[in-house]
């Protein structure tokens, strides 16, 4: 693990020119990997097991030549005044590099030309070699002939995943874009590499609702980073990394209090997409999305159980999506009758908050329909009902069978019946499908809870006008 800089040497006669950057600039040079090299150590601090590459090619008229190999201090170039090529003072790079005295060792790499498909996948072979797990690289694409830069853009991104590195810097010497006073700009590509490292990240939030990848770009370290800035929207993106980690967690951990409070991250959202100088104008589609991603969630609202439930069948997350709609069902029916769905420290109710629950699921399987063997309907009556269940709040009876009578009165058959199917296939895949239920078929499991989803739904709340969800 180290730092390491790359970059490509090309044959060209080059002229002489100071590179800035900011405040930066660069002492004059023929060579732009002796103006990169110092702004890049103006950047980090670079030790002795840090290294540099510079990628030639060979040949009589290969950069290897006719720019790196310290043996001739003079160059031909074509006088344009008397149409003659005359010898200039042109020590090479290798020479440059030597009176740098830098504490770290550059090496030349011979490369293949490039010129077929084999040798630019040589090319890749030999630059992948270079680099050590968890380098943190620093690429110079100025010379990369056509193709060479998109290569290591695209080898950044692989090296990302394969050997875990951080690609630090990534820029472009504008030679052509010199000023009267010869000075040329450094182009900072960096948030290109961002930007690939964000459309992944936004990918993997959105179509399959992990959050690892998204809080790592959002983070404050690397938003400092790699935007050179600590303003308010740092801040705001520590906001909206915060939000969605806890949301996220609540998913996944079924925490049902924490998905009642939801999500808003407008006030984040608004102060990222308005400061473009933080971002370039193509990163703000994909915050877009990620807002849209989570705008199913409400404040303050039992409603968002249905928002959690849509979010884990999307994502193939099955036992959370029976577990959080089971239970959220039963607390939004509790709480729409003024009865505590959860055990509460502070308040002393006339129940154990957990017979309050069985209570629901007890009359939902008591009041489903169903038929004798002749295949008759059997009545069952809230009478019959009042005398089958068994509680745990000693002495409560009075109060159990006052809930009951609440509960049956609040639930149809309908909705019985829909509530009885959610919790014997919850029951059912909990336990492995080793019950008296066998799970069946996988394709059951998916469109079971999707059709306790949609049928759930409809009744608690589309049913009651609210169209949302």
């Amino acid at each position: 693990m180290g730092k390491v800089f790359i970059s490509f040497l090309g044959s060209s006669l080059y002229g002489k020119c100071t590179y800035q950057y900011g405040e930066f600039k660069s002492t004059e040079t023929r060579f732009v990997q002796q103006a990169t090299i110092e702004w890049i150590m103006q950047e980090a601090e670079w030790a002795k097991e840090d290294k540099a590459f510079i990628l030639v090619t060979g040949g009589n008229e290969g950069s290897k030549v006719q720019n790196w190999d310290n043996t001739s201090d003079t160059r031909m170039q074509r006088n344009p005044q008397t149409c003659k090529n005359e010898a200039i003072s042109y020590p090479r790079l290798e020479k440059v590099i030597s009176d740098m005295n830098l504490p770290f060792k550059t090496k030349p790499v011979l490369i293949a030309d490039g010129k077929d498909e084999k040798e630019i996948w040589e090319i890749f072979k030999e630059i992948v070699k270079l680099i050590e797990d968890r380098d943190e690289l620093y690429l110079d694409l100025t010379h990369g002939f056509r193709y060479l830069p998109m290569l290591l853009l695209v080898l950044g991104n692989y090296l990302k995943l394969l050997k875990k590195v951080q690609v630090k810097h990534i820029s472009y010497g504008n030679y052509e874009a010199r000023d009267k006073a010869n000075n040329a700009p450094f182009v900072n590509l960096l948030p290109f590499s961002a930007l690939q490292d964000w459309t992944m990240a936004a990918k993997s939030f959105v179509k399959y609702g992990k959050v690892e990848e998204l809080r790592e770009q959002l983070s404050v370290n690397r938003f400092k980073e790699e935007y050179r800035n600590e303003s308010e929207e740092v801040n705001a993106a520590y906001g909206i990394d915060f939000k969605l980690k806890k949301l996220s967690a609540a998913i996944t951990f079924n925490k049902l209090d924490t998905i009642r409070e939801g999500i808003d991250m407008t006030k984040e959202m608004n102060a990222l997409s308005q400061e473009h100088e933080i971002l370039p104008e193509p990163f703000f589609p994909l915050i877009k999305e990620v807002e849209d991603k989570v705008s199913t969630f409400k404040q303050g609202t039992l409603e968002n159980v249905f928002a959690a439930t849509n979010w884990c069948i999307r994502h193939e997350m099955y036992q959370n999506a029976y577990s959080i709609l089971l239970e959220g069902v039963i607390s939004i029916i509790l709480d729409s009758l003024s009865i505590p769905y959860k055990e509460n420290k502070e308040v002393t109710p006339q129940l154990l908050a957990e017979d309050y629950r069985q209570i629901v699921t007890y009359v939902a399987n008591f009041k489903t329909p169903k038929k004798d063997k002749g295949g008759n309907p059997i009545n069952k009556d809230i009478d019959q009902c009042l005398k089958g269940f068994s509680f745990k709040s000693q002495g409560k009876e009075f109060e159990i069978k006052d809930a009951i009578r609440k509960v049956w009165g609040s639930m149809d058959e309908d909705l019985c019946k829909s509530i009885s199917s959610l919790s014997t296939m919850r029951n059912a895949y909990m336990h492995a499908g080793t019950g008296t239920n066998p799970l069946g078929p996988d394709n059951k499991i998916k469109t079971s809870i999707e059709e306790s989803y949609k049928s759930l739904y409809k009744k608690l709340y589309r049913e009651k006008g609210d169209e949302s969800c």
